[in-house]
C-alpha cells in the first residue's frame, strides 16, 4: 500500500483480506471485457431461434447518497468520509461499462435517478443494508448494497415503462 491507500478490511465487503478501492475500482474495465461477448451471445441465441426479441440494459442505482447529503437515520455508522465518493465512482465505472459495451441495437436505460432518496441512509431504501447494519429489511433478507425488493420494483418500473413506449 502507498500513503492516502483506501483499505476495506470488512470481510463482508472486500474479501477475506481486504483489497483496495483503488484496486477494486481500477478492476471495472477488465471484468467489463465479458460484456460485448455476453451481448453478442444473446444476440447469437436470438438470430439462432429467429426471435424479434428485443434486449433492454438496465444500470445500476446509488446506494449511497451524494456528498453533502447524508441524510438520515442510517448513515452514522456506515458513511463516513471518503465513502459515498467511492460508492459513486464504482457505480459510475459499473454504468459506463454497461453503457459502452451494450450494442446499438440494444437498449440502455438508465435507472439511477430513480433510485435518488432511497439509498441506505433513510427509512425507505432501495437495497439491502450490510449485515448488522440498522433495522433488518422486511422480509428479513441479507445482502450488501445491492437493489432489495424495492429497488428491483424499481428497475421492473423502468423497463416495464421502457416496454409500454
Amino acid at each position: 500500500t502507498r500513503p492516502g491507500d483506501v483499505i476495506l478490511v470488512d470481510a463482508s465487503l472486500a474479501g477475506p483480506n481486504g483489497a483496495l478501492v483503488q484496486s477494486i475500482l481500477a478492476s471495472i474495465p477488465a471484468k467489463a471485457a465479458v460484456l460485448p461477448p455476453f451481448f453478442a451471445a444473446i444476440q447469437g441465441r436470438i438470430d439462432r431461434v429467429g426471435s424479434h426479441a428485443r434486449v433492454i440494459v438496465v444500470d445500476y442505482g446509488d446506494p449511497l447518497p451524494a456528498p453533502g447529503l447524508r441524510i438520515g437515520p442510517f448513515c452514522g455508522g456506515l458513511v463516513t468520509a471518503g465513502e459515498p465518493e467511492v460508492a459513486q465512482a464504482f457505480a459510475d465505472g459499473v454504468n459506463a461499462a454497461l453503457r459502452d459495451a451494450t450494442p446499438a441495437h440494444f437498449t440502455y436505460l438508465n435507472a439511477a435517478p430513480r433510485f435518488r432518496g432511497l439509498d441506505i441512509c433513510g427509512l425507505g431504501t432501495a437495497f439491502f443494508r450490510p449485515a448488522g447494519f440498522g433495522a433488518p429489511q422486511p422480509g428479513g433478507e441479507r445482502g450488501i448494497l445491492h437493489p432489495n425488493r424495492i429497488g428491483q420494483g424499481i428497475d421492473a418500473a423502468v423497463l416495464a415503462g421502457r416496454l409500454h413506449s
